[in-house]
């Protein structure tokens, strides 16, 4: 689920969107990408998930996290993630190198879920 489907869901939090926001970031709390960001703290208040998550979490291009990406493809555990992805879905990028998108039980789950 993207972020305008949390907040086109309702900007308070206080929905499912919300809540499931909140069990994402907490789940990854202990993640590096959670640490830098706060999960733990201020992703963990349900009435306000999704506004502290906009203040926490900056929109980031991919070459953004691309350094998070090579830790990850070298092997580190625990970057983007508490959990290891299985496989790397690749662009095809024409212009750039190609881009490698980590993938994870939870992210297949979410998506056949939606």
């Amino acid at each position: 689920m993207c972020i305008s489907s949390f907040s086109a869901a309702g900007a308070s939090g206080d929905g499912q969107p919300g809540r499931r926001l909140n069990e994402i970031a907490l789940q990854n709390a202990q993640s590096s990408l959670g640490v830098e960001h706060g999960f733990a703290s201020s992703l963990a208040k349900p009435s306000a998930v999704l506004e502290e998550f906009r203040n926490a979490v900056p929109l980031a291009d991919y070459e953004a996290h691309r350094p998070y990406i090579d830790r990850i493809w070298k092997g580190e555990q625990n970057v983007l993630s508490s959990e290891q992805p299985f496989m790397f879905a690749t662009t095809s990028g024409t212009m750039a190198e190609p881009k490698y998108i980590p993938v994870t039980e939870s992210y297949i789950k979410e998506f056949r879920h939606a």
